[in-house]
């Protein structure tokens, strides 16, 4: 069996959100909650010095009731944010890579020349490419929409497509994600319920109770509820601007940001076996049994099998497909079939990621477990 080489363990991530949705708060509370392994979470995640420094400082200036918020990104800017994956102290079995573009390109005030720039036809193609798409969806205006309040009804009517638009795009899963969900839902009510309450909102609408349904059977598509900050740190005055809290005995405590990227490596593989026809499943297997009869059958390119079908799926469904890592070659076959390949060579990276895919499977089962709203396709690891 291969050895699994750094550079061979990478998915992307494209982050979709409109200014203010708070795609920059997010990035820095899922770096500061996976920074440290935790006893809730089960495995932790490093990034390269220099982006570790910013989203420290970024954490940091969030966290200060005092500070401002961190800068938007720039509108002609991508930034791109590597988690590197592990459990404990083993060795990194998995790299996410986050592509983060500005918000403003997803508003509909852009003219023909803006829609020519190079920055949104690079979104396209990163889109088109993508593991998963991270769609975040702004939870203070959510929640004023459904109140009635006109800046949500805007938000909704004139922010929501543009990224419905690009999430239906997209051929791997897409994970809306309920951002401030602190305020969306007070601590005193139950997270289920109201997450139920916003999904029923949100399939009243035509363009997205469409895009569900396009969905069923073929992409596995979440609803996500997080916050950055936690219960109690924020506060909407009169005017309806989100403050912080003066009172220092308030700290961030970041909720569920973990769990979308948790979510996307087992809902590639599930999305991926559901998507595959029996003929093709047999291939798989037919071909793996091969892999394993001799040192010379374990060269055998899975990977470029895998890859194949996953074009072939992608063609099936008109859109541009992406290319699935040799490394997760073993995590596909193994779900499909749920037997692990023998090998007598030893390769800590390759235990490595099965400790962390075990880790990456439970979060998303205590997801579903506690909040069954959150399943919006039909497609994916359901543990409930």
């Amino acid at each position: 069996m291969p050895r699994i080489r750094p550079e061979d363990s990478l998915l992307t991530v494209v982050v979709l959100g409109a200014r203010g949705s708070g795609k920059t708060v997010y990035l820095a509370a899922l770096f500061e909650r996976l920074r440290i392994q935790r006893p809730d979470v089960g495995f932790r995640a490093d990034c390269p010095r220099p982006q570790h420094d910013l989203l420290h400082r970024r954490y940091r200036q969030i966290s200060d009731p005092t500070a401002e918020w961190p800068e938007a990104t720039a509108t002609d800017t991508i930034q791109q944010f590597q988690f590197d994956c592990r459990t404990a102290n083993s060795t990194p079995a998995l790299t996410m890579r986050y592509l983060d573009y500005s918000g403003e390109l997803l508003e509909p005030a852009w003219s023909p020349v803006d829609a020519a720039s190079e920055t949104l036809l690079q979104l396209e193609k990163d889109i088109g490419q993508a593991s998963a798409l991270l769609v975040l969806l702004d939870g203070d205006m959510i929640g004023r929409w459904m109140r009635g309040d006109d800046a949500g009804i805007e938000y909704v009517d004139d922010i929501l497509p543009g990224l419905l638009d690009y999430a239906h795009r997209g051929t791997g899963p897409v994970h809306f994600v309920i951002t401030k969900w602190d305020l969306l839902c007070p601590s005193d009510t139950d997270d289920n319920n109201r997450l139920a309450e916003v999904r029923d909102h949100l399939m009243q609408l035509t363009n997205f109770r469409d895009l569900i349904a396009a969905s069923q059977n073929q992409q596995v598509v979440r609803l996500i509820p997080v916050s950055a900050v936690g219960p109690e740190f924020l506060h909407v005055d009169r005017s309806g601007v989100q403050r912080k809290r003066t009172d220092p005995r308030k700290r961030i405590e970041p909720v569920r940001v973990e769990v979308p990227l948790a979510a996307v490596l087992p809902d590639v593989t599930a999305q991926l076996l559901a998507a595959l026809t029996a003929e093709e499943q047999r291939r798989l297997r037919r071909a793996r049994n091969l892999a394993g009869l001799s040192a010379a059958g374990r060269k055998l390119p899975l990977d470029r099998i895998i890859n194949t079908m996953i074009r072939a799926v992608a063609r099936r469904r008109g859109r541009a497909g992406f290319d699935i890592p040799p490394y997760l070659v073993d995590v596909i076959l193994d779900q499909l079939d749920r037997r692990a390949e023998q090998s007598g060579r030893s390769d800590g990276r390759r235990e490595s990621l099965e400790h962390l895919v075990t880790r990456l499977r439970q979060v998303v089962a205590d997801l579903e477990d506690r909040m069954p709203a959150s399943v919006l396709s039909q497609v994916g690891p359901h543990h409930g």
